[in-house]
């Protein structure tokens, strides 16, 4: 099931990066908030994508996530490991 499906089966809208076209191949998961849901992301593949995207080193890419993405949206981006 894709998070779009996910979306109109319980007919919520989820919290995500953009592109989604892009971010999408690293979510590993929905975490329900009393606000929004929010999608979960494998960091490492998260941070890998802007990488090759852009060109940039892990630790740039980390750096760039770490200081751009909102606090409540960060927790959940963490490594789970």
């Amino acid at each position: 099931m894709t998070l779009d499906d996910f979306c109109v089966e319980n007919d919520v809208a989820v919290y995500r990066l953009e592109p989604k076209e892009q971010y999408d191949a690293a979510i590993i998961g929905v975490a329900m908030d009393l606000e929004a849901p929010k999608a979960v992301y494998d960091w490492d593949l998260l941070v890998q994508i802007m990488v090759d995207r852009d060109g940039v080193t892990y630790e740039e890419a980390g750096e760039w996530f770490d200081y751009n993405l909102p606090p409540d949206l960060v927790v959940t981006l963490k490594r789970l490991t």
